[in-house]
């Protein structure tokens, strides 16, 4: 073996060795560039002593395939200007590409999550309530989620919900059919919901309002379908007053408070609220058959 290939695989395991503990001193990007920076200058090495072994040949007049030291030195030129392999595209792209994945999934994830999607995915929460005598499920929605029907409302199963409704709307001198299909668009009859603005029972009435009505019983206990209906119908019947009888004004009202006049929103409201009126006005003896 000569000396010279000899010294030179030496010097370059030396090299190896000093490159090796400056990178462990680095930055892991530092080290990333200094590793690419000794691959490039090993491979610079190697084609220079590939090229060298070629001119050799040439002085001692052996036959030497000319396309073969053409792409040597054409690859030298590449490595010695800095310019990156084809390796190294592909590295960079395939980074990029997976860089440009994961940004477009934390986008997706930030959306879904904005727009509730993973909410409508879990379903509504339900929250367990224990008082003396009563042991409640609630139904909490969310944006988008409905708690209507939910398998949890017990009592609501058990009573006849729409004959609470019209027992209390007469009580109050509510018309039975308005007070039916404001149950109805609030609820669906159901007594243990609770909305995404805590407004709870089959009347969805806030804990404030059932207090202003004379409520004095805890917040959970409007999830009772006897306490959401009889304050509920007492604020229905005061915003009826309010609204001098005209039902529309009076549901929009409801929906969103005594001061409000008609908001976005508040005439689909209406246009649902006047839609089951009908349905039950419609309906031979609605009060007396529900």
């Amino acid at each position: 073996m000569p000396d010279s290939f000899l010294n030179g695989t030496i010097r370059e395991i030396a090299d190896q060795s000093v490159s090796e503990k400056i990178r462990g001193a680095l930055s892991p990007a530092r080290k990333q560039r200094a590793r690419a920076e000794d691959r490039r200058n090993q491979e610079i090495k190697k084609v220079e002593r590939r090229l060298a072994y070629l001119q050799r040949r040439r002085e001692y007049a052996s036959a030497v395939d000319e396309t073969i030291a053409a792409a040597l030195e054409r690859k030298l030129a590449r490595l010695q200007s800095g310019a990156p392999t084809f390796e190294e595209h592909a590295r960079h792209l395939v980074k990029r590409t997976l860089w440009q994945l994961l940004a477009a999934a934390v986008i997706a994830v930030s959306i879904a999550r904005f727009e509730g999607y993973f909410d409508r995915l879990e379903g509504p929460r339900y929250i367990t309530f224990t008082g003396p005598d009563f042991t409640i499920v609630a139904c909490k929605e969310r944006e988008g989620v409905s708690c209507e029907k939910n398998p949890q409302d017990h009592e609501g199963e058990a009573l006849n919900v729409k004959g609470l409704v019209a027992f209390e709307a007469q009580l109050q001198g509510v018309p039975v059919d308005f007070a039916l299909a404001i149950a109805e668009q609030e609820s669906g009859f159901t007594c243990n919901v609770i909305s995404t603005a805590d407004a709870m029972g089959v009347l969805q009435v806030l804990y404030p309002t059932a207090i202003e009505m004379g409520y004095r019983g805890k917040p959970e206990e409007l999830l009772r379908c006897h306490n959401s209906a009889k304050y509920g119908m007492k604020y229905l019947k005061r915003v009826l007053e309010e609204a001098e009888g005209d039902v529309c004004l009076a549901a929009n009202k409801y929906f969103a408070g005594m001061n409000a006049g008609f908001i976005a929103g508040g005439r689909e409201y209406c246009g649902g609220v006047l839609d089951k009126m009908r349905h039950y006005a419609n309906s031979a003896s609605a009060a007396g058959h529900i």
